[in-house]
């Protein structure tokens, strides 16, 4: 079974790609959603996170979460430090789940899976893959978009999310195929379909 990495800088389109994928019929995992699923409970991981970035400064206000994603967004990208912690806390919950996706899509029988990691090349983990897929956009389109996602975020926040991140021409030297989202869904999908006969798929 091939394994698919699926990367990407922030609002370029990894979800677009991801969707489309399932619709084809393939799985898919995605490494923010095991994030999103460990901060909405209380558990171990949500606990550790809370006591090294106060409670006062990331607990949710509504009632079905348990750390806010809004709070505790503004909070790690205006702080390297606090983020190096939270990545050292995540990480290996999110690869312990993506490896046993990976397992079971195999005794399943499946010719290919893929995981939307946007981290991917930060964390050196293109070895785990058979081949990774990064999703590209121009700049001004990205940052229209993450505008558009996260009306609440100043201009600055925004600039300091897209910022800390690898850049997107540094990605395109480490990816093995690029599929640039910055123009309609049939030309992205179009991209995809080209892909997977790359892959035999």
């Amino acid at each position: 079974m091939l394994k698919l990495a699926i990367t990407g800088n922030i609002a370029c389109g990894k979800n677009t790609v991801g969707d489309y994928l399932q619709k084809l019929g393939y799985a898919v995992i995605d490494s923010d959603l095991i994030v999103h699923e460990i901060l909405a409970s209380q558990n171990e991981i949500s606990e550790k996170l809370v006591q090294i970035a106060s409670p006062e400064n990331i607990l949710a206000e509504e009632k079905n979460n348990y750390i806010s994603r809004l709070k505790l967004g503004k909070l790690l990208f205006s702080n390297i430090n606090l983020k190096k912690q939270a990545e050292t806390l995540l990480h290996p919950v999110v690869q312990y789940q993506t490896f046993e996706f990976f397992k079971k899509q195999k005794s399943l029988g499946a010719s290919m899976a893929a995981n939307l990691i946007p981290l991917l090349f930060e964390i050196k983990a293109q070895a785990f893959y058979d081949y990774n897929w990064l999703i590209y956009c121009k700049p001004e389109i990205q940052k229209q978009r993450l505008e558009k996602r996260n009306p609440n975020l100043s201009l600055e926040e925004i600039s300091a999310r897209i910022n800390s991140q690898m850049p997107q021409e540094a990605k395109r030297k480490l990816a093995n195929y690029i599929i640039d989202n910055s123009d309609s869904l049939q030309y992205t999908y179009s991209q995809i379909e080209v892909g997977l006969k790359d892959l035999c798929l």
